[in-house]
């Protein structure tokens, strides 16, 4: 790394926010799909 030492807590912070932030990526992209059917729904019969 750059040298410096880290508490292992921290270097384990490290290697999951990639993966925290792709599983909220793909949460992000899952709900937008099976909301967008409902949304369409709702314009047609006058809501939202």
């Amino acid at each position: 790394m750059d040298g410096r030492t880290y508490p292992t807590h921290r270097l384990e912070e490290l290697m999951l926010q990639p993966i925290a932030d792709a599983l909220a990526a793909v949460g992000s992209a899952i709900a937008a799909v099976v909301s967008a059917p409902f949304k369409l729904l709702a314009r047609l019969f006058g809501g939202a």
